[in-house]
């Protein structure tokens, strides 16, 4: 769908407070999680500190998740918990999907005074914007961030069974859990690209 300029963004008093609420919520829960990951990587890859944080402070995600991947196996391919952990980076990544999805998008009004949520992109190369987003109810976002949680305590442990140094107290979420987690963000993705491709208002 082509966005028409001019269009007019909500200011950020306008906006639902639960909703501002959820989106800060699920973000700052995301932010640890996403802290988290390069030190799976130093355990895996036997990097010591402070040099590891050199190695992986300025990596994209995406890389560091191929990277801890490569240590896994390469390291860690006969370990009880390397399926484990291979699971857990896939929800891991659909997460990372869900999180950008909410922290990217815009607000705007319509012209019946409405605000819709969505994400724009110009990759139509047709010279106009589309709606290529459709926005998380707030239902989904409470699923996104319990699927956040359950990543953090995995990653955790994960990372304290790595380091040869588990003590953390905290228990291992069951593998079963973290692929309903991951099943679940994959099916509520796919319900929000879909409505994403339906007619959407026009901005004012």
């Amino acid at each position: 769908m082509a966005i028409e300029y001019p269009f007019e963004l909500v200011r950020i008093e306008d906006l639902d407070e639960k909703r501002l609420a959820a989106i800060g919520s699920t973000i700052l829960s995301w932010n640890l999680a996403d802290c988290m990951l390069p030190q799976l990587i130093w355990a895996l890859a036997h990097i010591p500190l402070p040099s590891a944080e050199l190695v992986t402070n300025d990596m994209p995600t995406v890389t560091r998740l191929t990277l801890a991947r490569n240590c896994l196996f390469r390291e860690y391919g006969d370990d009880p918990l390397c399926e484990y952990t291979l699971e857990t980076l896939k929800l891991f990544d659909q997460c990372r999907i869900g999180r950008n999805s909410i922290a990217h998008a815009h607000s705007y009004y319509v012209g019946s005074g409405d605000i819709v949520y969505g994400g724009f992109s110009a990759k139509s190369g047709k010279g106009y914007l589309t709606l290529q987003s459709a926005p998380y109810t707030a239902d989904e976002m409470s699923k996104l961030e319990a699927a956040i949680s359950a990543l953090i305590n995995a990653l955790f442990k994960l990372t304290a069974h790595f380091f040869g140094d588990d003590k953390s107290g905290i228990s291992l979420p069951k593998i079963s859990v973290i692929r309903s987690h991951l099943e679940t963000l994959r099916s509520q993705q796919n319900a929000i690209n879909k409505r994403a491709l339906q007619p959407q208002p026009s901005p004012s």
